[in-house]
């Protein structure tokens, strides 16, 4: 059952900026049923009481501190009775500056943050989080914690240029060309994209122009319109990526779905 959720949005502090697109506070009174639909960047969720159930991992129990990577399709979130949970929502490739680690690693899954963070830090963090007064000082807790990995020598200038140049595309761009006009190899700047973003270029371009597709849609637009402004040329290809995308086929989707 798809139920309401109180969700509270802030931005970041002018440093982090550059690296993080907003935090989010999601609480669930009554218990809900959520559908996500692929981002473009990582988030780092931190379950601050109750409990949260993954349908990527048949209903199991989501560890308290989780990072999750990119993803071709749409996943399924249940959160119990007053759960409550703290998400960084990081810019695309703004991970990076915090994580030594292939962000092309963690496509498709969700790990516990204690992979790659120390236990130890991590279990004040939570302790923190969880006795938080407010979220003011949830927010504090976060960006300290942030701040201490910030590796500002990190900036990746040439992939955030190609973000911005899939973006303004809305995804329909050509990934050779777009290689050749920041003076790459079309393998090397997919490695450094993969590295950086955390998939490859071809499937962000795919990621970016379905949200499009979804945020720009008029209600009793043809399926012909919204695959052709999408780029496709061919319906049953839109159709077909455009479920893998979001579990649902379009005008299912448009008529039932509550979505992120």
């Amino acid at each position: 059952m798809y139920m309401k959720m109180n969700v509270r949005r802030y931005p970041p502090t002018p440093p982090l900026r550059p690296y993080v697109n907003t935090y989010t506070v999601v609480v669930s009174e009554h218990g809900s049923v959520n559908r996500l639909l692929p981002l473009s960047a990582l988030v780092i969720a931190f379950r601050i009481r109750g409990t949260v159930r993954s349908g990527m991992d048949n209903g199991a129990i989501m560890p308290v501190s989780v990072i999750s990577g990119l993803t071709n399709s749409m996943r399924v979130i249940e959160y119990s009775r007053n759960a409550s949970t703290f998400l960084v929502e990081f810019k695309e490739g703004g991970a990076a500056a915090f994580f030594n680690e292939s962000l092309h690693e963690l496509h498709g899954r969700h790990i516990p943050l204690d992979g790659i963070v120390q236990r130890s830090l991590l279990n004040e963090i939570e302790e923190r989080l969880m006795g938080a007064a407010g979220d003011a000082e949830r927010i504090r807790v976060v960006e300290n914690f942030l701040l201490s990995r910030l590796n500002a020598a990190h900036p990746e200038h040439v992939m955030r240029h190609a973000v911005e140049r899939i973006n303004s595309a809305r995804g329909i761009i050509r990934i050779a060309p777009l290689a050749a006009t920041l003076c790459m190899s079309q393998d090397a700047f997919e490695k450094k994209f993969r590295r950086v973003i955390g998939t490859s270029p071809k499937q962000f371009a795919t990621t970016v122009r379905l949200r499009s597709a979804i945020d720009n849609y008029s209600p009793g637009q043809s399926l012909t319109d919204m695959a052709y402004e999408a780029g496709y040329y061919d319906q049953s290809h839109f159709i077909k990526d455009f479920r893998r995308f979001t579990g649902l086929p379009p005008r299912e989707f448009f008529r039932s779905a509550a979505w992120w």
